[in-house]
Protein backbone atom coordinates (compact mmCIF):
# COMPACT_ATOMS: atom_id res chain seq x y z
CA UNK A 1 0.00 0.00 0.00
CA UNK A 2 1.12 3.49 -0.74
CA UNK A 3 1.51 6.11 1.89
CA UNK A 4 -1.60 7.90 0.64
CA UNK A 5 -3.74 4.76 0.92
CA UNK A 6 -2.48 4.10 4.45
CA UNK A 7 -3.43 7.59 5.48
CA UNK A 8 -6.95 7.25 4.05
CA UNK A 9 -7.39 3.89 5.83
CA UNK A 10 -6.36 5.44 9.15
CA UNK A 11 -8.85 8.27 8.68
CA UNK A 12 -11.71 5.81 7.95
CA UNK A 13 -10.72 3.72 11.00
CA UNK A 14 -10.74 6.80 13.18
CA UNK A 15 -14.24 7.72 11.99
CA UNK A 16 -15.48 4.15 12.61
CA UNK A 17 -14.07 4.15 16.12
CA UNK A 18 -15.73 7.46 16.85
CA UNK A 19 -19.13 6.14 15.65
CA UNK A 20 -18.65 2.95 17.65
CA UNK A 21 -17.88 4.98 20.76
CA UNK A 22 -21.09 6.97 20.31
CA UNK A 23 -23.15 3.79 19.82
CA UNK A 24 -21.61 2.16 22.92
CA UNK A 25 -22.44 5.22 24.96
CA UNK A 26 -26.09 5.05 23.85
CA UNK A 27 -26.18 1.29 24.53
CA UNK A 28 -24.88 1.80 28.06
CA UNK A 29 -27.51 4.42 28.76
CA UNK A 30 -30.26 2.09 27.57
CA UNK A 31 -28.74 -0.82 29.50
CA UNK A 32 -28.97 1.18 32.67
CA UNK A 33 -32.72 1.71 32.07
CA UNK A 34 -33.29 -1.98 31.31
CA UNK A 35 -31.49 -3.07 34.47
CA UNK A 36 -33.63 -0.75 36.51
CA UNK A 37 -36.74 -2.31 34.93
CA UNK A 38 -35.59 -5.84 36.04
CA UNK A 39 -37.24 -7.55 33.04
CA UNK A 40 -35.51 -10.63 31.57
CA UNK A 41 -37.30 -10.40 28.24
CA UNK A 42 -36.35 -6.78 27.75
CA UNK A 43 -32.74 -7.61 28.61
CA UNK A 44 -32.56 -10.42 26.00
CA UNK A 45 -34.03 -8.19 23.30
CA UNK A 46 -31.62 -5.46 24.32
CA UNK A 47 -28.54 -7.69 23.88
CA UNK A 48 -29.76 -8.80 20.41
CA UNK A 49 -30.17 -5.20 19.40
CA UNK A 50 -26.72 -4.27 20.73
CA UNK A 51 -25.05 -7.16 18.90
CA UNK A 52 -26.60 -6.16 15.57
CA UNK A 53 -25.52 -2.54 15.97
CA UNK A 54 -21.94 -3.45 16.75
CA UNK A 55 -21.67 -6.00 13.92
CA UNK A 56 -22.07 -3.33 11.28
CA UNK A 57 -18.70 -1.81 12.24
CA UNK A 58 -15.85 -3.32 10.28
CA UNK A 59 -12.24 -2.74 11.24
CA UNK A 60 -9.55 -2.74 8.51
CA UNK A 61 -8.13 -6.22 7.95
CA UNK A 62 -5.21 -5.05 5.84
CA UNK A 63 -1.82 -4.59 7.44
CA UNK A 64 -0.89 -0.96 7.55
CA UNK A 65 2.74 -0.01 7.30
CA UNK A 66 3.61 3.28 8.92
CA UNK A 67 6.63 5.20 7.82
CA UNK A 68 8.08 8.36 9.37
CA UNK A 69 6.70 11.42 7.66
CA UNK A 70 8.84 13.41 5.30
CA UNK A 71 8.81 17.11 6.00
CA UNK A 72 8.96 19.67 3.27
CA UNK A 73 9.84 23.25 3.97
CA UNK A 74 6.96 25.53 3.05
CA UNK A 75 5.66 28.99 3.77
CA UNK A 76 3.53 29.37 6.88
CA UNK A 77 -0.11 29.98 5.91
CA UNK A 78 -2.33 31.32 8.72
CA UNK A 79 -5.55 30.56 6.80
CA UNK A 80 -4.54 26.90 6.40
CA UNK A 81 -3.78 26.59 10.13
CA UNK A 82 -7.13 28.15 10.95
CA UNK A 83 -8.94 25.73 8.60
CA UNK A 84 -7.22 22.69 10.17
CA UNK A 85 -7.21 23.58 13.87
CA UNK A 86 -9.73 26.36 14.24
CA UNK A 87 -9.31 29.63 16.08
CA UNK A 88 -8.03 29.61 19.66
CA UNK A 89 -9.52 32.27 21.87
CA UNK A 90 -8.54 32.94 25.48
CA UNK A 91 -11.15 31.95 27.98
CA UNK A 92 -12.67 34.97 29.62
CA UNK A 93 -13.28 34.73 33.31
CA UNK A 94 -14.89 37.47 35.27
CA UNK A 95 -13.45 37.75 38.76
CA UNK A 96 -15.90 39.27 41.15
CA UNK A 97 -14.56 40.83 44.34
CA UNK A 98 -15.57 39.02 47.48
CA UNK A 99 -18.00 40.95 49.61
CA UNK A 100 -16.54 42.26 52.81
CA UNK A 101 -18.16 40.55 55.72
CA UNK A 102 -17.54 40.47 59.39
CA UNK A 103 -15.11 37.82 60.63
CA UNK A 104 -17.07 34.82 61.89
CA UNK A 105 -16.75 34.25 65.57
CA UNK A 106 -14.91 31.12 66.62
CA UNK A 107 -16.95 28.67 68.68
CA UNK A 108 -13.93 28.36 71.01
CA UNK A 109 -12.61 31.63 72.41
CA UNK A 110 -9.02 32.31 71.28
CA UNK A 111 -6.41 32.72 73.98
CA UNK A 112 -4.21 35.75 73.79
CA UNK A 113 -0.57 34.89 73.23
CA UNK A 114 1.73 35.57 76.14
CA UNK A 115 3.86 38.66 75.61
CA UNK A 116 7.53 37.77 75.85
CA UNK A 117 9.76 40.49 77.24
CA UNK A 118 12.34 41.61 74.73
CA UNK A 119 16.03 42.07 75.42
CA UNK A 120 16.84 45.59 76.53
CA UNK A 121 20.14 47.35 77.14
CA UNK A 122 20.23 50.46 79.29
CA UNK A 123 22.67 52.59 81.28
CA UNK A 124 21.85 52.58 84.99
CA UNK A 125 24.86 54.43 86.34
CA UNK A 126 27.43 56.87 84.98
CA UNK A 127 30.63 57.62 86.84
CA UNK A 128 30.58 61.23 88.00
CA UNK A 129 34.35 61.48 88.48
CA UNK A 130 37.19 60.92 86.00
CA UNK A 131 38.14 57.32 85.48
CA UNK A 132 37.00 53.97 84.11
CA UNK A 133 34.77 51.28 85.62
CA UNK A 134 36.84 48.08 85.60
CA UNK A 135 34.80 45.63 87.67
CA UNK A 136 31.35 44.98 89.10
CA UNK A 137 30.10 42.71 91.88
CA UNK A 138 26.34 42.43 92.62
CA UNK A 139 25.34 42.54 96.28
CA UNK A 140 21.57 42.11 96.11
CA UNK A 141 18.37 44.14 95.92
CA UNK A 142 19.62 45.87 92.79
CA UNK A 143 22.82 47.19 94.40
CA UNK A 144 26.37 46.43 93.33
CA UNK A 145 29.97 47.34 94.04
CA UNK A 146 31.87 48.82 91.12
CA UNK A 147 35.64 49.18 90.95
CA UNK A 148 37.00 52.30 89.26
CA UNK A 149 40.43 53.65 88.42
CA UNK A 150 42.70 54.82 85.61
CA UNK A 151 44.37 52.91 82.80
CA UNK A 152 47.59 54.76 83.54
CA UNK A 153 49.07 52.57 86.28
CA UNK A 154 51.10 55.47 87.61
CA UNK A 155 47.85 57.12 88.74
CA UNK A 156 46.79 55.34 91.93
CA UNK A 157 43.33 56.70 92.51
CA UNK A 158 41.31 53.49 92.54
CA UNK A 159 38.02 53.42 94.41
CA UNK A 160 34.94 51.32 95.10
CA UNK A 161 31.39 52.68 94.84
CA UNK A 162 28.25 50.99 96.13
CA UNK A 163 25.49 52.00 93.67
CA UNK A 164 21.83 51.09 93.22
CA UNK A 165 19.65 50.68 90.12
CA UNK A 166 18.53 54.30 90.37
CA UNK A 167 22.10 55.50 89.91
CA UNK A 168 22.62 56.60 93.50
CA UNK A 169 25.95 56.14 95.29
CA UNK A 170 25.45 54.93 98.86
CA UNK A 171 29.07 54.23 99.85
CA UNK A 172 32.58 55.09 98.62
CA UNK A 173 35.87 53.38 99.52
CA UNK A 174 39.30 54.52 98.34
CA UNK A 175 41.57 51.63 97.43
CA UNK A 176 44.52 53.39 95.81
CA UNK A 177 45.11 50.47 93.43
CA UNK A 178 42.81 49.72 90.51
CA UNK A 179 40.24 47.07 91.54
CA UNK A 180 40.37 44.99 88.33
CA UNK A 181 38.36 42.08 89.77
CA UNK A 182 35.86 41.91 92.64
CA UNK A 183 34.32 39.16 94.76
CA UNK A 184 32.24 38.95 97.93
CA UNK A 185 33.10 36.54 100.73
CA UNK A 186 30.52 34.61 102.74
CA UNK A 187 30.77 37.14 105.54
CA UNK A 188 30.16 40.06 103.16
CA UNK A 189 33.72 41.37 102.93
CA UNK A 190 35.24 42.41 99.61
CA UNK A 191 38.16 40.80 97.80
CA UNK A 192 39.77 42.68 94.93
CA UNK A 193 42.77 42.13 92.66
CA UNK A 194 44.87 45.00 91.37
CA UNK A 195 47.29 43.13 89.11
CA UNK A 196 49.88 42.53 91.80
CA UNK A 197 48.20 41.39 95.00
CA UNK A 198 44.80 40.19 96.12
CA UNK A 199 43.55 42.40 98.90
CA UNK A 200 40.76 42.03 101.43
CA UNK A 201 38.50 44.82 102.64
CA UNK A 202 37.33 43.75 106.08
CA UNK A 203 34.17 45.57 107.10
CA UNK A 204 34.35 43.89 110.52
CA UNK A 205 37.55 45.88 111.09
CA UNK A 206 36.28 49.31 109.98
CA UNK A 207 36.96 48.60 106.30
CA UNK A 208 40.66 47.95 106.82
CA UNK A 209 42.45 46.83 103.64
CA UNK A 210 44.95 43.99 104.04
CA UNK A 211 46.78 41.59 101.71
CA UNK A 212 44.75 38.40 101.51
CA UNK A 213 47.69 36.02 100.93
CA UNK A 214 51.38 36.83 100.59
CA UNK A 215 52.09 33.86 98.30
CA UNK A 216 49.61 34.91 95.63
CA UNK A 217 51.40 37.42 93.40
CA UNK A 218 50.57 39.05 90.07
CA UNK A 219 46.90 38.27 90.63
CA UNK A 220 44.44 39.31 87.94
CA UNK A 221 41.22 37.53 88.89
CA UNK A 222 39.37 36.55 92.04
CA UNK A 223 36.09 34.66 92.47
CA UNK A 224 34.22 32.81 95.18
CA UNK A 225 32.84 29.29 94.73
CA UNK A 226 29.56 27.68 95.79
CA UNK A 227 31.48 26.15 98.73
CA UNK A 228 32.62 29.69 99.68
CA UNK A 229 36.22 29.00 98.77
CA UNK A 230 38.24 31.66 96.96
CA UNK A 231 39.80 31.22 93.50
CA UNK A 232 42.76 33.45 92.63
CA UNK A 233 44.67 33.52 89.34
CA UNK A 234 48.44 34.04 89.40
CA UNK A 235 49.31 35.36 85.95
CA UNK A 236 53.11 35.05 85.91
CA UNK A 237 53.19 31.62 87.58
CA UNK A 238 50.46 30.07 85.43
CA UNK A 239 48.62 28.87 88.53
CA UNK A 240 45.10 28.97 89.93
CA UNK A 241 45.01 28.79 93.72
CA UNK A 242 41.96 27.66 95.68
CA UNK A 243 41.91 29.14 99.19
CA UNK A 244 39.65 29.13 102.18
CA UNK A 245 37.90 32.29 103.32
CA UNK A 246 40.66 32.70 105.87
CA UNK A 247 43.38 32.74 103.21
CA UNK A 248 44.91 29.26 103.61
CA UNK A 249 45.77 27.34 100.42
CA UNK A 250 43.43 24.41 99.73
CA UNK A 251 44.49 23.41 96.21
CA UNK A 252 46.78 24.58 93.43
CA UNK A 253 45.78 23.99 89.80
CA UNK A 254 48.72 24.11 87.43
CA UNK A 255 49.50 20.92 85.46
CA UNK A 256 47.30 18.11 84.16
CA UNK A 257 47.89 14.36 84.62
CA UNK A 258 50.57 14.39 81.89
CA UNK A 259 52.48 17.24 83.49
CA UNK A 260 51.37 19.79 80.88
CA UNK A 261 50.52 23.30 82.07
CA UNK A 262 46.78 23.84 81.66
CA UNK A 263 46.80 27.65 81.61
CA UNK A 264 49.84 29.72 80.64
CA UNK A 265 48.76 33.12 81.89
CA UNK A 266 45.46 33.00 83.84
CA UNK A 267 43.56 36.27 84.09
CA UNK A 268 39.88 36.65 85.12
CA UNK A 269 38.13 33.47 86.23
CA UNK A 270 34.79 32.14 87.45
CA UNK A 271 33.40 28.85 88.73
CA UNK A 272 30.35 27.52 86.87
CA UNK A 273 27.44 25.88 88.70
CA UNK A 274 28.56 22.44 87.47
CA UNK A 275 31.96 22.91 89.14
CA UNK A 276 33.92 23.80 85.98
CA UNK A 277 36.48 26.57 86.33
CA UNK A 278 36.31 29.01 83.44
CA UNK A 279 39.44 31.13 83.09
CA UNK A 280 40.66 33.65 80.53
CA UNK A 281 44.15 32.87 79.29
CA UNK A 282 46.53 35.66 78.28
CA UNK A 283 49.55 35.67 76.03
CA UNK A 284 52.09 35.41 78.84
CA UNK A 285 53.60 37.82 81.35
CA UNK A 286 52.16 41.21 80.48
CA UNK A 287 53.69 44.62 81.00
CA UNK A 288 50.35 46.43 81.05
CA UNK A 289 48.37 46.66 84.26
CA UNK A 290 45.12 45.30 82.82
CA UNK A 291 45.90 42.59 80.20
CA UNK A 292 43.23 40.88 78.09
CA UNK A 293 42.64 37.22 77.34
CA UNK A 294 43.17 35.61 73.95
CA UNK A 295 41.07 32.52 74.75
CA UNK A 296 38.73 30.91 77.26
CA UNK A 297 39.88 27.68 78.89
CA UNK A 298 37.44 25.51 80.82
CA UNK A 299 38.97 23.21 83.46
CA UNK A 300 37.15 20.19 84.85
CA UNK A 301 38.52 17.36 86.98
CA UNK A 302 42.11 18.55 86.73
CA UNK A 303 42.20 18.71 82.93
CA UNK A 304 41.22 20.99 80.06
CA UNK A 305 37.59 20.40 79.07
CA UNK A 306 37.47 22.78 76.10
CA UNK A 307 38.90 26.02 74.70
CA UNK A 308 37.11 28.91 72.99
CA UNK A 309 38.92 31.34 70.69
CA UNK A 310 35.92 33.33 69.47
CA UNK A 311 33.00 32.82 67.13
CA UNK A 312 34.30 31.49 63.81
CA UNK A 313 30.89 31.77 62.08
CA UNK A 314 31.04 35.56 61.91
CA UNK A 315 34.13 37.56 61.11
CA UNK A 316 35.11 39.87 63.95
CA UNK A 317 36.78 43.20 63.36
CA UNK A 318 39.69 42.14 65.56
CA UNK A 319 40.87 39.03 67.34
CA UNK A 320 38.99 38.40 70.60
CA UNK A 321 40.32 40.43 73.51
CA UNK A 322 38.42 39.01 76.47
CA UNK A 323 38.10 41.30 79.49
CA UNK A 324 36.01 39.40 82.02
CA UNK A 325 33.85 36.33 82.44
CA UNK A 326 30.79 35.21 84.39
CA UNK A 327 28.30 32.30 84.45
CA UNK A 328 24.51 32.22 84.87
CA UNK A 329 22.09 29.75 86.47
CA UNK A 330 21.69 27.88 83.16
CA UNK A 331 25.44 27.08 83.22
CA UNK A 332 25.95 29.44 80.29
CA UNK A 333 29.19 31.39 80.01
CA UNK A 334 29.27 35.12 79.26
CA UNK A 335 32.47 36.86 78.12
CA UNK A 336 33.04 40.57 77.50
CA UNK A 337 35.14 41.34 74.40
CA UNK A 338 37.04 44.62 74.79
CA UNK A 339 38.04 45.63 71.26
CA UNK A 340 35.05 44.05 69.47
CA UNK A 341 32.58 45.89 71.76
CA UNK A 342 30.36 42.88 72.43
CA UNK A 343 29.43 40.09 74.84
CA UNK A 344 29.75 36.42 73.82
CA UNK A 345 27.23 33.89 75.11
CA UNK A 346 28.30 30.22 75.23
CA UNK A 347 26.68 27.10 76.60
CA UNK A 348 28.39 24.87 79.18
CA UNK A 349 30.15 22.88 76.43
CA UNK A 350 31.73 25.98 74.87
CA UNK A 351 29.33 26.22 71.93
CA UNK A 352 28.73 29.79 70.76
CA UNK A 353 25.06 30.76 71.09
CA UNK A 354 24.89 34.45 70.19
CA UNK A 355 26.02 37.98 71.01
CA UNK A 356 23.82 39.42 73.73
CA UNK A 357 25.18 42.94 73.36
CA UNK A 358 27.07 44.84 70.66
CA UNK A 359 28.25 48.33 69.79
CA UNK A 360 24.79 49.04 68.36
CA UNK A 361 23.51 48.79 71.95
CA UNK A 362 25.96 51.44 73.11
CA UNK A 363 28.56 48.99 74.43
CA UNK A 364 32.10 50.36 74.06
CA UNK A 365 35.25 48.65 75.41
CA UNK A 366 33.42 46.43 77.93
CA UNK A 367 35.36 45.38 81.02
CA UNK A 368 33.78 43.72 84.07
CA UNK A 369 30.67 41.56 83.75
CA UNK A 370 28.40 39.86 86.29
CA UNK A 371 24.89 38.44 86.79
CA UNK A 372 22.70 39.94 89.51
CA UNK A 373 20.15 38.11 91.65
CA UNK A 374 17.37 38.87 89.12
CA UNK A 375 19.26 37.20 86.27
CA UNK A 376 20.20 40.43 84.50
CA UNK A 377 23.65 41.18 83.12
CA UNK A 378 25.64 44.01 84.70
CA UNK A 379 28.33 45.26 82.32
CA UNK A 380 31.06 47.87 82.71
CA UNK A 381 31.44 50.00 79.58
CA UNK A 382 34.02 52.79 79.96
CA UNK A 383 32.48 55.11 82.60
CA UNK A 384 29.00 53.53 82.45
CA UNK A 385 27.38 50.62 84.25
CA UNK A 386 24.91 48.95 81.87
CA UNK A 387 22.04 46.51 82.37
CA UNK A 388 21.16 43.84 79.81
CA UNK A 389 17.73 42.48 80.68
CA UNK A 390 16.18 39.31 79.18
CA UNK A 391 19.41 38.56 77.34
CA UNK A 392 18.23 35.05 76.41
CA UNK A 393 15.47 36.47 74.14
Amino acid sequence: MSEKEDTETLIRTEHSLQEMSDEIEQILVRLEREVDAKSDESLFSFFDMAEKKLDRFEMPKKKITLAPPSFVTTTFCPSLMTRQFGVLEPQKREIKPKPKSARPKSPVPCRKSKVVNKRSVSIVYTLQVPGTIFSVCPVGNGTAWIGTGFRDKSVRQGALFLVDVDGNTTMTLKTGYNPLSLALTKSGNILFCSGLRCRLINFDDSGKITIFNDKATHTQGVATTKEYNVLISCMNDGKIIRMSEGGSVVETLENDSRGQKMVDSPLKLQENINGDICVLNGSGPEKCSNPKGKELICLSGGKVKFKYHGNTATQALMKPTFSDITCDKRRNILISDFYNDCVHLLDKTGKFLKYIGTKDDGIVNPEGIAIDSSGNVMLCSQNNLMYIENYMH
